[in-house]
């Protein structure tokens, strides 16, 4: 089991080191998006981690209710961290810029599911289980797949419909 982690460790650091948007890009509007395979296998990690943890003795013994409160803790930590940081609400970190800081913030949300799983019924739990945000999880992937072609269908009928 170690050999997979480690492989999966250094696959995610030779991709983010060596495979970059002149080796594999996709354009769109003039731009080079970066290849984000490193983000995918970090996924791919976490859950290999985590099913090896829900096996293990460690998590057979646990106390669940103290796992639980402290998995709620941290992720209401976590979650205002990433809302402050990312929307600048404190003056003192104005200059802080969330997008350069992609990688963290995909950390942040990879344990944020992580401690929201181990969470259960507590305050933190019910907060991230909200059908509303199930349904914004849900289809904003799908969203982010289709965007590009729904603003060139609008700019497409804007042009026809308004400029004619």
């Amino acid at each position: 089991k170690w050999a997979v982690v480690l492989f999966l460790i250094l696959l995610i650091w030779a991709i983010k080191n060596f495979l970059n948007s002149e080796v594999l890009s996709i354009y769109s509007y003039g731009r080079s998006l970066r290849f984000k395979g490193q983000v995918f296998l970090l996924g791919v990690l976490f859950a290999y981690l985590y099913s090896w943890f829900l096996t293990s003795a460690a998590y057979t013994n646990l106390n669940r209710k103290q796992l639980a409160r402290w998995c709620s803790v941290c992720g209401l930590m976590l979650l205002v961290s990433c809302i402050v940081l990312s929307d600048k609400l404190i003056p003192a970190f104005s200059g802080f810029n969330a997008f350069k800081m992609e990688a963290w913030f995909g950390l942040f949300a990879c344990l944020l599911i992580i401690l929201t799983i181990f969470a259960e019924e507590t305050l933190f739990g019910r907060l991230m289980r909200l059908k509303l945000l199930r349904a914004v999880g849900i289809v904003s992937f799908s969203f982010y797949l289709i965007h590009p072609k729904v603003i060139f269908f609008t700019k497409k009928m804007f042009v026809i419909f308004l400029l004619n």
